[in-house]
Order: C-alpha cells, then sequence, then structure tokens
C-alpha cells in the first residue's frame, strides 16, 4: 500500500517550497513533500530576479478589482518584513543584494504605463515611503540611455534577493527539515482522490495538497471547476554575476513599469 503523506507541495518555486518549511516547522511530525523539477526550468523564482517590490507592483485597477488593492497591499507590506525575518534567523541574509527600488517610466509610454506609474507614485508619495527622482539619476547605471527615461521613482525598503542563491537556501533549510523532494513534473491533480499524477506515471497520495505551480496551475486539473482566475503579470530581471568594470553592486534594483505583456 502506497503511503499517504501529511502535505504534497506542487511546485518547487519559492512560494511552494516556503508553504512546506512553514507546514514542517508548525508541524515536525509530519510527512511533507515537494515536487518539481530541480533544475527549475520556467520557474518564475529564478527567472524574475526575486524582487520583494509590494509598491513597486501597484496597478491603476478599475472595476471589481479596486476592492483588493487594499488588501492586496497590506497582505504584500506583512510578506515583505517576514521574509527578512526569516532570513536572518535562518542564515541567509547575504541573499539580499538591494535595498531600495528605482521604477523608471520611459518616454513616450503607453497609456497603460502612465496610468499604472501615477497610481503607484500616488500611492508610495502618500504612505512616505519613496520620493520622485530626477532621469539623471539613472545615469550610473545606464549611462546616456536614461535619457530615454522621462521619469523615476524611488521605493525605499522594496529589497531584491539573488534568486539562484535564495532557491538555494531555500532547498538548504527545507532539506534540513526532513522535506522529501521529488524531480518530476505533475500531469494530474485529482482533488477529490488527493492524489497527484507524476508525469513518469507514479501517483502520490495526500492527506492536503497545495498547488504552487505558478502559470501552469490551470493546466493541472483537466475538468476540475470552481478555479479562481489569477492575477496575470509579465515582467522581466536578469541575474547579474559581476557587474561592468568591476564595480560593486548597486543598492537599488531599476525596474520599468513592467505592466501590459507583449507590449512591455
Amino acid at each position: 500500500m502506497r503511503k499517504i503523506h501529511d502535505l504534497v507541495v506542487v511546485g518547487n518555486g519559492s512560494i511552494g517550497t516556503m508553504a512546506a518549511i512553514r507546514a514542517a516547522v508548525a508541524h515536525p511530525n509530519w510527512s511533507v513533500v515537494v515536487i518539481g523539477e530541480t533544475a527549475r526550468p520556467y520557474s518564475a523564482s529564478t527567472a524574475a530576479g526575486a524582487m520583494a517590490n509590494v509598491y513597486a507592483e501597484i496597478e491603476a485597477l478599475s472595476g471589481e478589482q479596486k476592492k483588493y488593492a487594499d488588501k492586496l497591499l497590506a497582505l504584500g507590506q506583512i510578506s515583505s518584513s517576514k521574509w527578512k525575518v526569516f532570513l536572518g534567523t535562518t542564515g541567509g541574509s547575504s541573499v539580499v543584494t538591494a535595498e531600495e527600488t528605482l521604477v523608471v517610466l520611459k518616454k513616450n509610454a503607453y497609456s497603460f504605463e502612465e496610468a499604472n506609474f501615477a497610481a503607484m507614485t500616488e500611492v508610495v508619495l502618500g504612505d512616505g515611503v519613496g520620493n520622485l527622482e530626477t532621469p539623471n539619476v539613472l545615469e550610473y547605471f545606464a549611462g546616456d540611455r536614461c535619457q530615454m527615461f522621462d521619469s523615476a521613482l524611488r521605493i525605499k525598503g522594496e529589497f531584491a534577493m539573488d534568486s539562484h542563491q535564495l532557491m538555494d537556501h531555500l532547498d538548504n533549510v527545507s532539506k534540513g527539515l526532513g522535506i522529501m523532494h521529488l524531480d518530476s513534473k505533475v500531469s494530474l491533480v485529482n482533488p477529490s482522490d488527493t492524489e497527484v499524477n507524476l508525469v513518469d506515471g507514479r501517483r502520490v497520495r495526500a492527506r492536503r495538497i497545495v498547488v504552487a505551480a505558478g502559470a501552469f496551475t490551470q493546466t493541472l486539473f483537466g475538468s476540475e471547476a470552481g478555479l479562481l482566475d489569477m492575477f496575470q503579470g509579465e515582467g522581466l530581471a536578469l541575474h547579474v554575476e559581476k557587474m561592468p568594470g568591476g564595480s560593486r553592486r548597486p543598492v537599488e534594483v531599476v525596474r520599468t513599469v513592467n505592466r501590459g505583456g507583449a507590449q512591455c
């Protein structure tokens, strides 16, 4: 008879791995399993640069989404502070590589970019967590290309982490807690049977299942209904081993408004 695990987490990105860690700490006797490819292909946690941005994610919402804005901001603020507490208590403080974020608006931006930048600026200035900078602030990072930008918003406390170091750290913490890692892809999640099917034909049974598979989540449930629509976003960040010319790493993250899918 196959073993029934107490918790199976589908997805080994930062959210999935952290969910497994929190469960293992709260319930030391649980059998916890994380399923995901060790190399993490297509993982947002490694590709997106691990920016702990909250205010920099503010959008010009409309209609039904407006009622979620304050709640999402509050949850983000709580999460951001807890990341640093977790890293500090588990020996991972060196994972943090930047302490501030500059959000830039390029010249001749699309209307949705302008609207999002305006919404972001209003909340940041209102909450006293940042200030508007002149475009030449970006000269250190962009040289003559700083002329491409129209405005720059500095957000204090919006830190960033080295994404590869972060995932290595989370893996080490989880393994130290006895969490099992299965290097595999999932083909199907059966909520009614509390079972996870792997692409190699294996089946993993669980009393509880957490699905943290990002953009792949919807495809894992077959004909199962009742999933909530996900908020979608697009972005790009680069993992830089060394700064050009051997200079020290910057204390800011520089990013665009990062909205609008293929138009970004």
